[in-house]
């Protein structure tokens, strides 16, 4: 047999069309491995940029917790000095037992470690007297490196604070000045000294909780501006490394500012190795999923070898039927006998080739068709497995948030026990002053006016319900959390007894920001039985429903779901006033790639891959609208497997 010029070119163009799909095959598996890597590592910088966010939140709270706590003991202790320069201004100069009542006072301000009368600025009276003797006898305004706060509390008429710095008695303390005039805004008026608190740097720091913490995961650190210069100067810090990227919460102190600056230990983003370990598994996933699609993708290519090769040789038989009749023509010419059964040959063998030919076409029309089902079912499965990742996704996230989660919770109780003691606390001690208060009405004056101005009573009131909302909040957000993990499903799989009522509540929760404040859903269920099926797969059909449901609604509407028990299956209905559905889009609806909305809206897989699911479980979807009405999808369900006799 001679091979025809025509002949080598077919084969020459079929080898370079095989290279070209091979080519094109091997891009889109490479697309596919680059999207996935991309998208992996999208996730891998979210989960790093969250962990950033979540500790710098910790670090907030806990700087606002020790800051507020440091401002309250500062504000505590200075307060003394109010009630000391009434007595002074209603003892004309003289506070009788100065001591004693000194001692009472110290014994409930919080963190002053010693108060002092200083007449004329200088230091006369100090309780308690040991540890501070050195200090009596030292003149406030003529000492050239602390008189600056003293000189700015005349000038000011209020109170200031100096500080930190080396005591004369020893120890590093912060030291609260206010003046003291007699006759005040009188033509007699006269300054008649400084009534001191001093608070020692380290007590304060334990009364703000931040003294010995023993806590390795932060770094804290004091500061404020020199009052000189304007350069900022540390008070303490819990570390001796530099601060990265610290979050600040600024100390309101009398003529001035302190700032709290909190750090991380280990610093805010994610530990390394973790990040290591999710850029592996994106790395692994990635390839796994390319080397799928690859799988997929040469499937056509297959085919359409193959049918090119019953194409060759039918080519071939064909051209060989021919040059048999062509032989057979010549022959006629000399043997006219034979002519008529060479004819009557001709016609049976051209009837066998149409038959061919046509049952060739039949094959080609049903080889395409399956080329089509063969698309639409690497769609699905393509979709199918999408879902699945997500869901062990949400559920590897939601396990994430519950560990946290539980230890926020747990630490807000205790904060709402500490609240509840504290309040307690101050109650019992504002008794114990009373009778003192009573005594001295200018001291009372002004502790009303100090409750006035702090608005200490608001405080009482509101710190409670605060922390109970707050409780209320995590509640929330661990009920989510639970929902999310048990709407994936992923560590529950294979056939079990589920209760759809919860499961359907818990996708509508879950589904809530589509549907609050738009779509109202009203629920009316039947006490049912529990059903033997797939949680996961029944939850991603109510998930899919429920959605089509609320985007069929424009604007405001409702949707009512109903189940029900009916001979050994259970029904479930879920109906939306919305528009409806079109008489003749209903018997496509179930259909691969069929949608009603705009391009880049929707698979049109979503009831395709529902209907699936029910049909794997033995059951079916019905669905019933009018256009103008809404749309009802039914689904049933067999409680047990076998059940599925009974209802056909």
């Amino acid at each position: 047999m001679q091979i025809t010029d025509q002949q080598i070119y077919s084969v020459r163009t079929d080898k370079e069309g095989s290279r070209s799909a091979r080519a094109r095959i091997h891009r889109r598996v490479l697309g596919v491995f680059a999207l996935i890597v991309f998208l992996g590592s999208a996730i891998v910088y979210w989960i790093d940029q969250t962990e950033v966010a979540r500790h710098k939140r910790e670090a907030v709270e806990v700087a606002s917790l020790h800051g507020h706590l440091l401002q309250q003991q500062l504000l505590r202790s200075l307060s003394l000095t109010y009630g000391l320069a009434a007595l002074v201004r209603q003892g004309d100069g003289e506070i009788e037992d100065f001591h004693k009542l000194a001692t009472e006072l110290l014994s409930v301000s919080g963190r002053a470690s010693a108060i002092q009368l200083a007449p004329d600025g200088v230091i006369r009276d100090v309780v308690p007297e040991k540890g501070h003797v050195a200090a009596i006898g030292h003149n406030l305004l003529a000492d050239p490196e602390r008189n600056k706060e003293a000189f700015l509390a005349l000038k000011t008429r209020s109170l200031t604070l100096a500080g930190p710095f080396e005591l004369k008695q020893g120890g590093q303390a912060i030291v609260g000045r206010l003046p003291v005039f007699l006759n005040a805004e009188q033509p007699n008026e006269r300054f008649w000294g400084f009534v001191t608190v001093v608070v020692r740097v380290p007590d304060l720091l334990r009364g703000a909780a931040l003294a010995d913490r023993g806590e390795a995961e932060h770094v804290f650190s004091l500061t404020r501006p020199h009052p000189d210069g304007g350069e900022v100067q540390r008070i303490w810090s819990s570390g001796n490394e530099a601060m990265v990227d610290p979050v600040y919460f600024p100390v309101a102190v009398p003529n001035g500012e302190w700032t709290l600056a909190v750090t991380r230990t280990g610093g805010w983003h994610a530990p390394w190795t973790t990040l290591l370990w999710l850029m592996l598994a994106v790395a692994v996933i990635a390839t796994l999923t390319a080397s799928f699609s690859l799988h997929i993708l040469r499937q056509p290519a297959r085919l359409a070898k193959e049918i090119s090769r019953h194409t060759a040789a039918l080519n071939e038989a064909n051209t060989s039927l021919q040059a048999e009749i062509s032989q057979h023509w010549q022959t006629e010419l000399a043997l006219r006998e034979s002519e008529r059964r060479l004819e009557q040959r001709v016609v049976e063998r051209t009837a066998e080739l149409e038959r061919l030919n046509e049952a060739l076409m039949a094959e080609q029309a049903q080889q395409r068709q399956l080329i089509a089902k063969l698309a639409g079912a690497r769609s699905q499965l393509l979709q199918s497995e999408t879902l699945i990742a997500v869901g062990q996704l949400a559920a590897g996230v939601a396990h994430e948030i519950n560990n946290p989660m539980s230890f926020v919770m747990a630490n807000f109780g205790a904060v709402q026990q500490h609240v509840s003691v504290l309040l307690e606390g101050l109650r019992r001690q504002s008794q114990a002053l009373a009778p003192l208060v009573q005594q001295h009405p200018a001291l009372r004056e002004q502790l009303v006016q100090i409750e006035q101005e702090l608005d200490l009573q608001f405080f009482a009131d509101e710190l409670p319900s605060l922390v109970d909302d707050t409780l209320a909040g995590l509640a929330r957000i661990k009920q989510v959390v639970q929902d999310l993990r048990e709407f994936s499903a992923v560590d529950q799989g294979g056939w079990q007894l589920v209760d759809l009522n919860a499961s359907l509540r818990r996708v509508a929760r879950l589904l809530a920001n589509r549907l609050e404040g738009r779509i109202e859903v009203h629920w009316q269920l039947a006490e049912i039985p529990a059903v033997t099926c797939q949680v996961a797969q029944v939850n991603q059909v109510f998930c899919s429903i429920l959605l089509n449901a609320a985007q069929a609604i424009d604007g405001n509407g409702q949707i009512v779901v109903t189940t029900r028990e009916d001979r050994g299956w259970v029904d479930i209905a879920i109906a939306d006033n919305g528009p409806g559905i079109a008489e003749e889009n209903l018997a496509h609806l179930f259909e691969p790639f069929f949608t009603t909305r705009q391009a880049g809206q929707g698979s049109g897989l979503g009831l395709t891959v529902a209907y699936r699911i029910i049909e794997q479980h033995g059951g079916s979807i019905a669905v019933t609208s009018q256009v103008g009405q809404g749309a009802c999808f039914t689904i049933s369900l067999p409680i047990r497997q076998e059940g599925l006799a009974s209802r056909l």
